[in-house]
């Protein structure tokens, strides 16, 4: 099985990927939130692990797939959102710049959630900088559309 292939309406069992999430071998637990996020919201018990990487995990990648992970198996999640937010102050710019992507993903975000999105505007590193803005004309669009 591909695991880039895997598609939400598959039904497979996610419970041997939510054991592995704590793997040592980091390929391993990047891979398993990787086949978490293509099955969407069929992984939705692995949204607490996935915070918990997403905030703690020692390699960069794998805390930057949790975050895009959580936006898409459970964007309505307060643990996700936590999460996400918490990211804008992760040390490696990767992981703030998809916290950012992700938070376009949450729906009802209050104008406290908005105020730290726009102080993104001030961060170190351009990408990131950059992002914030494009975070607020994608979160400003969706409302519209709604």
């Amino acid at each position: 099985m591909i695991i880039g292939g895997l598609e939400p309406s598959y039904t497979i069992d996610v419970a041997p990927f939510i054991s592995n999430l704590q793997s040592e071998n980091s390929d391993i637990a990047f891979w398993c939130v990787t086949a978490l996020d293509r099955m969407g919201e069929h992984s939705s018990e692995a949204v607490p692990l996935l915070a918990q990487i997403a905030r703690e995990h020692s390699v960069f990648g794998v805390r930057q797939v949790a975050i895009h992970a959580l936006a898409k198996i459970a964007p309505r999640s307060s643990t996700s959102k936590e999460a996400i937010f918490c990211a804008f102050s992760d040390e490696n710019s990767f992981v703030r710049r998809e916290a950012l992507s992700a938070a376009i993903k949450i729906p009802d975000l209050t104008d406290a959630d908005l105020k730290k999105i726009k102080e993104m505007e001030n961060d170190s590193d351009e990408e990131v900088s950059s992002w914030s803005e494009i975070a607020l004309r994608n979160i400003s669009y969706k409302k519209k559309k709604d």
